[in-house]
């Protein structure tokens, strides 16, 4: 069965609105960042912010459910673990990365991600969200704790980058950014991902990112969605395509 994700920093406004847009991507499961609050649906929708104006959402379609699992200690807001039901079965965190006080964007990453470790090695997961980090700010973190660091990480735990494994392109070489700075086509990074198990990479359908000029320039962020034919097929094999 296939399965589609999304994931968007909408950049507040009013949620029913960016929700709708999404609907071109046809998804299962969406991610959003910097969303208004919107009503919790049990199974079906969830959010948490620091404000009415902008937070965390997640919203499961079709055949599929969500429900938040057991945070652990010494996680920063927002890396949130959801378990995923349906056609498709596993764990996946909502990510939204933030310049804390206590660590900066990837570093509060890098930190959830090991406080987690040994639940991402027990499941087949999926990291998605806005994860506000790139190899061209790796000079600016710690080595153990910077985009290079997160990468190496996740790939330790069979985790890859779709984007870049569809694309067949390296971190910090992208092509297509998932972010304007200030809405400026001249200041493009790519800051969104979605990592998911490697014995799923063959299984990628294809990978959409809008470009500049396009109905979501409403915000700064693009979405990014993955689709997936069968990411459970067992005779899967990991591969990158372009």
């Amino acid at each position: 069965m296939s399965l589609r994700i999304v994931t968007w920093n909408c950049c507040r406004g009013r949620a029913e609105e960016k929700i709708a847009l999404l609907d071109h991507f046809k998804y299962d499961i969406a991610v959003l960042q910097e969303c208004a609050e919107l009503p919790q649906i049990v199974g079906k929708q969830f959010w948490r912010g620091d404000s009415a104006r902008q937070g965390v959402a997640v919203i499961a379609r079709g055949n599929y459910s969500i429900r938040t699992e057991p945070e652990l200690d010494g996680v920063l807001p927002y890396f949130i673990p959801f378990r995923v039901t349906g056609p498709t079965e596993f764990l996946m965190f909502a990510v939204w990365s933030k310049n804390h006080p206590r660590a900066q964007y990837v570093r509060s990453v890098v930190r959830a991600i090991r406080i987690y470790q040994s639940l991402i090695q027990d499941s087949e997961c999926v990291i998605v969200g806005d994860l506000n980090t790139n190899a061209f700010w790796n000079a600016s973190h710690p080595r153990y704790e910077n985009h290079a660091a997160m990468v190496e990480l996740l790939g330790e735990l069979g985790l890859k980058s779709c984007y870049h494994a569809y694309r067949n392109e390296s971190h910090g070489e992208e092509t297509i950014p998932s972010f304007y700075l200030t809405w400026n086509e001249a200041k493009p990074y790519h800051l969104d991902f979605c990592f998911a198990p490697e014995s799923w990479l063959s299984e990628i359908d294809e990978v959409q990112l809008p470009l500049f000029h396009t109905r979501w320039s409403r915000s700064d962020h693009r979405p990014l969605l993955v689709s997936f034919r069968n990411p459970q097929d067992n005779d899967s094999q990991p591969t990158c395509t372009s």
